[in-house]
């Protein structure tokens, strides 16, 4: 009786022994996390010394940083100091891997000089992965247009996140990502005072996929050219909830190309040119959604929302104008443009107070098709569907709109 019990007693110890082991187990993981987030770079510690003075170069102490991260795989801090870091040559990421911490830090080039920021270049053999800056201020020093000196950009590379940055006076884009560049993630970013488009996606050259980009939550003002711009080579793109304001030049918005578009949420106001874009520019703009989007006035002689000739060589795929409100004036020609369209459905918009609620010229080489225009409210047009003398727009249907205020009122 008495073994029985030494032995239970013994059985029990053991199972206690166990338990804790595995206590101790499933507290190991804290302990390598806590491991992995010390594996930084502190671009003013030894051997980097960077200064942030505003006086002295740092190109060399900071590229030596990133260098660095891209062998070892550790994040490159940058401390926030009163001033900032000045940056006369562009910092380049050229390794998979390396996220850069600005923690509200700035960079500025403080020279002439045409200088690309920030650029995490892969090559056509080796993509790099799995990058990004975060809370980073860049300043270009951009008093005129330079297409070659961006604020921050990506070429080959895949899984890049550009968040909650700062980029001012750009010679170049603002924010662009081109060249074979895929599952891209643009959150957050302040943009101001840039030369060439305030945010691209495409490659300005043609020919090489851009894929799987989100444009999301950014304010891009006081531009040149394009406030967003999607090119042709651009697939799956989708920009949401942006502020884009004062486009001295461009449009708002410009789909100047691509397959699978989004432009959805976005508000759009003060722009040169168009407030949004749709058009065919080295390649088709096909498969395009533009929906619930604010767009203010248009210029003279413009308009708020143009499509022309977007999908001329697939007629089979869909334009959706869908649940936009346009607030015009009597300056503008009109919110909405069509010419050379095809499978295009105009639906639930707000058209306020423009000469032409909605345009349409299809020429005989390019015809209107396949139009449309249902459940719309015009409001204060001196024509709400106008149609040019010789316009040629075949199986247009107009049903269930309603008209204040407004000439024209006939659904057909």
């Amino acid at each position: 009786m008495t073994k029985s019990i030494a032995m239970l007693m013994l059985t029990a110890v053991s199972f206690c022994t166990i338990k804790a082991s595995a206590l101790q187990i499933k507290q190991a993981p804290a302990f390598k996390k806590s491991k992995a987030v010390s594996n930084t770079i502190n671009i003013k510690s030894s051997p980097y010394f960077a200064k942030g003075d505003g006086i002295t170069d740092d190109s060399y102490a900071i590229q030596s940083a990133i260098d660095a991260a891209g062998r070892s795989g550790a994040k490159v801090v940058f401390p926030k100091t009163s001033g900032y870091y000045v940056v006369n040559k562009g910092l380049v990421v050229n390794k998979s891997h390396v996220i850069i911490m600005g923690n509200g830090a700035k960079i500025k080039n403080r020279t002439s000089a045409h200088v690309q920021m920030l650029a995490f270049l892969g090559t056509t053999n080796k993509h790099i992965t799995g990058c990004g800056v975060y809370r980073l201020t860049i300043d270009g020093n951009g008093t005129v247009l330079d297409i070659n000196a961006s604020g921050i950009i990506g070429s080959y590379v895949e899984r890049l996140t550009i968040k909650d940055c700062r980029v001012l006076n750009a010679w170049g884009q603002g924010i662009g990502v081109g060249k074979s560049a895929k599952v891209v993630q643009i959150l957050h970013n302040y943009v101001y005072n840039y030369w060439g488009d305030g945010i691209h996606i495409g490659d300005q050259n043609g020919g090489e996929i851009v894929a799987n980009v989100v444009v999301d939550n950014n304010t891009v003002k006081n531009g040149y050219d394009d406030g967003i711009a999607v090119t042709s080579g651009a697939h799956n793109v989708r920009f949401m909830n942006n502020l884009i304001d004062k486009t001295s030049q461009g449009a708002g918005i410009d789909i100047s190309g691509g397959y699978n578009v989004t432009a959805a949420n976005n508000k759009v106001y003060h722009y040169g040119q168009i407030g949004i874009r749709i058009q065919a520019y080295g390649g088709d703009a096909y498969n395009i959604n533009v929906t619930h989007n604010t767009v203010g006035a248009a210029p003279v002689n413009q308009f708020a929302i143009n499509c022309f000739a977007p999908n001329l060589h697939h007629p089979e795929s869909t334009i959706n104008i869908i649940g936009n409100t346009v607030n015009g004036n009597s300056v503008g020609l009109g919110a909405i443009y069509l010419n050379g369209t095809s499978n295009v459905f105009i639906s639930n918009n707000i058209l306020n107070r423009t000469r032409v609620g909605i345009s349409m010229d299809g020429l005989a080489a390019s015809p209107n098709k396949d139009v449309r225009i249902e459940g719309n409210t015009f409001n204060g047009h001196t024509v709400a569907i106008g149609v040019g003398g010789s316009s040629i727009n075949p199986n247009t249907i107009k049903r269930r709109n309603k008209y204040i205020n407004t000439a024209d009122q006939d659904d057909k």
